[in-house]
């Protein structure tokens, strides 16, 4: 028999765990740790260099590379039905060890960025909730990993109402903690912690709708903190773009291109890659496997020197400069080669200085065997001396080795300069070939040397094997460069999540951005209406958008699938008004229609997450058992602010999945209802034995989570009910063996074990008796009940479940 009777048990306090990873994870210098005397009223911005490093800033980066890599890697392959050894992973991350060193270098870092510092009295305050997190999300961890063990601490009540109790501490110290995390005129100093804080209190919530019904919450108590989860995904994700675009502005404004460029790299990796993330966290929506994919680009500091990088632009500048280097949204593509002009620096700069003078590349669209060439850049009013090109194709380049010549400061002007020559390290896709090309030109005049790249996990000069970012474009400019041969080079990366094919991984969710098709078209009704194009994203959904055309317009995307799986299709999308659609797979004969749903409002720079909805398309198909492609295309008809985020393949098993699902739901429903007397629940039958509701249980535990996670959490919490009626018309104390033999008096062969599956727990174990040649030694056991329980004028019915016997 099972009775869930509760035993307090001691928890280990564990204010002092300082989640460390270092057997896993290595760690990178910090400044050093500033003592804070003074309240201070006001900034002093020309303290800025001394508080913040070029180590904050590595520290801030490796931290937030680290993370989203951790996050993107467990959404992918990690126990999604989980989700602790992520939030783990995290908190090792963040505090590394018992202080707020990352946090702080994470502050300094955006100080540095914007040349404005926080007060100290904002500081302090922020990095004393910092502190009261880690010891609230220490003791929640312990809890959590003291109630986890295994099956026998997953059920003990004392375990789950200890968990549940850190839990609800952890949860309400973020709720009060993430105001000091935005307090007014230092939201985006605060940025990036407020990013990371956020992320971890969306992964708590994620853990209690997960785990919530486990640990003996019930059904309502859930169903708010995923209310919650899902409310808080959009707020947080709100402030951090706002705020982000605030900083932009600020920075645009001042005239200074590379600290604007600066600003927006480094808060793209540090806040908006982990916003980008949120979306994820639903267990609802994501309860497999989820290949996710991010498609921004980011630029390294230009090749130019520092007189260069640190102009103060007029407005027409900064654009020219920012249409150079960044351009208009596009689709997604693939750098294949690089081609350069080449010209002498300038007379008297160095005599036969040679430089780069123009440049331009060559690109595959995803999906497309052919490419396409940009135009030239750069000096492109002069004709080169001399044309080469450098091949990329099929190879990720994740570290380049640049070096500029220029005239100096004092003979020639700094703004004569042009790059000389670049390394490009790269690597094959399955890391199998390491190799480099070179361009390398005579005659370094006032040479010097750039290394351009983002890092990597493990360190920071990525290399063949730990990487996070890959050459995407090469792009150029002339703006302020004093002679007719000069040229400012850029470097844009991509995240390595960004695949090169659009392919379909086995049984899991594959997230495709809608910017990874290779075809948009409209055919405009009227003509002269809106074509379909791309915009850049709201900074929350990782990289752009498709917009839909205003007459019959579509987009196409070539899919590559390896092994026969049936799939379902959902767009994340918004839409201002009802639209119709077609979904078409020509290869696979599927073509169906179907109405977009409208509401999301209009599309602009400021779009809240809130307005991203999902539709789930009617249809089904089934990919071949062997190596494939299709194009699979939507098409509108008279869209308004239509946009597609991405598109998300979904594996199932329709003959077997879906049918086993609703057999299973179908049976642990009735197995529930046979337990109370009506369908109100408000009493168990007479004949309703603990077995009973165990069996029940164990029904409900095989319905599909992933199908049926409202169902099932209801169910689980009708059997929770169940289980305290029959605690309560109980007499026997410890029924259920729970507690090994408390309450009991047992002959000294009697144990308790929990190794039958055909038990929901622990069990008794009563060998026969012990005979000897004289005497026979009964095996035996017997509770006596209290008189004082007993109602006069009362049937009382024994009775206990038999697993199996022999001559009893």
């Amino acid at each position: 028999m099972n009775q869930n009777n509760q035993n307090e048990m001691q928890i280990i306090d564990s204010s002092s765990n300082d989640f460390s990873q270092s057997n896993r994870y290595p760690r990178y210098p910090l400044a050093k740790e500033s003592n804070y005397k003074d309240w201070l009223a006001s900034c002093d911005e020309s303290n800025i260099d001394t508080l913040s490093t070029t180590s904050d800033a590595q520290n801030a980066v490796l931290t937030s590379l680290n993370i989203a890599s951790a996050i993107l890697s467990f959404f992918t392959s990690g126990i999604i039905g989980t989700g602790f050894g992520i939030f783990n992973t995290i908190l090792g991350w963040l505090w590394p060890s018992n202080n707020n060193a990352i946090w702080e270098a994470l502050i300094r870092s955006i100080e540095a960025l914007i040349d404005r510092q926080i007060r100290e009295y904002e500081r302090v305050t922020a990095l004393s909730a910092l502190q009261g997190l880690r010891i609230n999300l220490a003791q929640y961890n312990t809890a959590f990993n003291n109630w986890n063990t295994n099956e026998e601490t997953r059920n003990n009540p004392a375990l789950q109402r200890e968990v549940i109790s850190r839990f609800n501490i952890a949860d309400g110290f973020f709720g009060n903690s993430m105001p000091s995390f935005r307090k007014e005129n230092y939201e985006i100093q605060a940025l990036s912690v407020y990013a990371q804080a956020a992320n971890l209190h969306l992964l708590l919530l994620r853990n209690a709708v997960i785990y919530g019904i486990r640990w003996g919450m019930d059904s309502r108590t859930v169903e708010s903190h995923y209310e919650r989860m899902v409310c808080l995904s959009g707020a947080y994700a709100d402030h951090c773009t706002f705020f982000y675009r605030q900083g932009l502005v600020e920075l645009r404004s001042r005239g200074n291109w590379n600290e604007f460029n600066n600003y927006r790299r480094n808060m793209t990796i540090n806040v908006l890659d982990i916003i980008s993330l949120f979306s994820n966290y639903d267990p609802r929506v994501y309860s497999l496997n989820t290949n996710t994919q991010l498609t921004r680009e980011i630029y390294t500091e230009p090749l130019a020197t520092p007189l260069w990088h640190n102009l103060r632009l007029n407005p027409t500048e900064f654009q020219q400069i920012e249409n150079d280097f960044i351009g208009q949204p596009s689709l997604s593509t693939t750098l294949t080669r690089f081609d350069i002009g080449v010209n002498r620096l300038a007379t008297g700069v160095g005599g036969q200085s040679y430089t780069i003078s123009r440049t331009r590349t060559a690109h595959h669209s995803i999906g497309r065997s052919v490419f396409f060439t940009t135009t030239w850049q750069g000096a492109t009013q002069i004709n080169p001396i001399e044309q080469r090109s450098l091949d990329f194709d099929n190879f990720n380049v994740f570290n380049i080795n640049s070096q500029i010549s220029s005239g100096d400061r004092f003979n020639q002007n700094e703004l004569a300069l042009g790059t000389r020559q670049a390394l490009f390290h790269m690597v094959n896709d399955a890391g199998s070939l390491v190799t480099t090309r070179e361009i390398n030109l005579p005659q370094p005049v006032n040479p010097r040397s750039i290394t351009s790249n983002i890092a990597g996990t493990n360190s920071a000069t990525p290399t063949a094997s730990d990487y996070t970012h890959k050459l995407s474009f090469i792009k150029s400019t002339r703006v302020r460069g004093l002679v007719s041969a000069a040229n400012i080079i850029a470097y844009g990366w991509t995240h390595i999540s960004l695949e090169r094919r659009n392919s379909l991984l086995p049984n899991r969710i594959t997230q495709i951005p809608a910017i990874k098709s290779h075809l948009l078209s409209t055919v405009a009704n009227p003509p002269g209406t809106q074509q379909t194009h791309i915009i850049s994203g709201p900074g929350h959904n990782g990289g752009g958008l498709v917009v839909m055309g205003s007459g019959n317009s579509r987009f196409q995307m070539r899919i590559h699938s390896s092994a026969r799986q049936r799939y379902r299709v959902r767009l994340r999308y918004v839409n201002l008004s009802q639209t119709s659609c077609q979904a078409r797979i020509p290869e696979l004969g599927v073509n169906v229609s179907f109405t977009l749903p409208g509401g999301g409002g209009f599309f602009n720079p400021d779009l809240r997450y809130s307005a991203f909805q999902y539709i789930t398309l009617p249809l089904e198909f089934e990919t071949p058992n062997v190596e494939s492609s299709w194009v699979f295309e939507l098409g509108t008809t008279n869209a308004v602010s239509c946009v597609i985020d991405r598109v998300e393949f979904m594996p199932f098993n329709a003959t077997a999945l879906e049918y086993e699902g609703k057999q299973n739901l179908v049976k642990a429903k009735k197995a529930v209802e046979d337990l109370f007397t009506t369908t109100g629940k408000e009493a168990l039958k007479i004949d309703t034995t603990d077995n009973d509701v165990d069996q029940a249980a164990n029904l409900v535990e095989c319905v599909s989570e992933e199908i049926y996670a409202k169902e099932k959490m209801i169910l689980l919490d009708e059997v929770k009910h169940a289980k305290r009626f029959s605690q309560s018309r109980n007499l026997i104390q410890n029924g259920d063996f729970e507690f090994a033999t408390d309450g009991w008096v047992t002959s000294s062969n009697v144990i308790v074990q929990a190794d039958n599956t055909i038990f929901k727990g622990k069990y008794l174990n009563m060998p026969g008796a012990i005979k000897t040649d004289t005497t026979t030694f009964p095996t035996y056991i017997f509770q006596k009940i209290d008189e004082s329980k007993l109602k006069p004028y009362t049937r009382y019915k024994a009775r206990g479940f038999v697993g199996s016997s022999n001559e009893v």
